[in-house]
């Protein structure tokens, strides 16, 4: 249900002059921070958005190539083939993909995939399951930037280079582009947060940075886990 913006009005009248403060009530709520344990199992990616996740793709000219979009099994004639989920309930389809793939187009892709707001403290950990289609001859140079913002907002920038407030690196697979470089299994990867004070509210990107559509495959990522220790 939309909510009523609510406006109150002070009049105050000093030296014979009307004075007006207004006072807007944000339309906006903050999304309040994950502090339990979760997985994501991204069985629904259109469902994502209810939970707090954000999608963000800065690709030019072309903003839906390396976009992120349900997994498939089908094999694209002429291009990459899918690959199977990770681990599934009733369809090979449940992970999340972001596939680049387009030997027409040489754009810079860089295609953000955004958890909600999470409160983290030392030994809480995240980890996740990442994989690119085993390919008979891959000659693809994916790459995943694993990032970390702070601050908690979902500030990517305003360009196809910028990270915004993503500063902080956890993972860079495949950094070098190298050849068939990328995980051709499915690969676990996990990152235990510590150095913090307290607790702290914070956002993971996962940035599939292509330069070149040409260059990409795609990628498929699955059961991100959340662990609050």
């Amino acid at each position: 249900m939309k909510q009523r913006t609510i406006a109150i009005l002070t009049i105050v009248f000093l030296t014979g002059s009307l004075s007006v403060i207004s006072c807007k009530k944000s339309d906006k709520k903050t999304a309040a921070p994950v502090t339990a344990s979760f997985t994501e199992e991204f069985i629904s990616v259109p469902g994502l958005n209810a939970k707090g996740w954000v999608m963000v793709n800065k690709t030019t000219p072309y903003p839906d190539l390396g976009a992120w979009k349900q997994g498939s099994t089908i094999i694209g004639k002429g291009g990459p083939s899918g690959m199977a989920a990770y681990a599934y309930t009733t369809d090979q389809s449940e992970f999340i993909a972001a596939i680049g793939y387009n030997n027409q187009n040489t754009s810079d892709i860089s295609s953000w995939l955004i958890t909600p707001l999470l409160k983290v403290k030392n030994g809480d950990k995240i980890s996740f399951y990442t994989t690119s289609p085993a390919l008979p001859s891959n000659v693809f140079r994916d790459r995943l930037q694993v990032l970390l913002n702070p601050a908690g907002t979902t500030d990517v920038g305003n360009s196809v280079s910028s990270v915004g407030g993503f500063t902080t690196n956890l993972f860079d697979i495949n950094s070098g582009y190298t050849i068939a470089g990328y995980p051709q299994i499915w690969t676990a990867y996990t990152h235990t947060f510590s150095g913090i004070s307290g607790t702290k509210n914070i956002r993971i990107g996962f940035r599939y940075f292509v330069p070149q559509a040409d260059s990409a495959s795609q990628i498929g990522i699955d059961q991100f886990k959340f662990e609050s220790q």
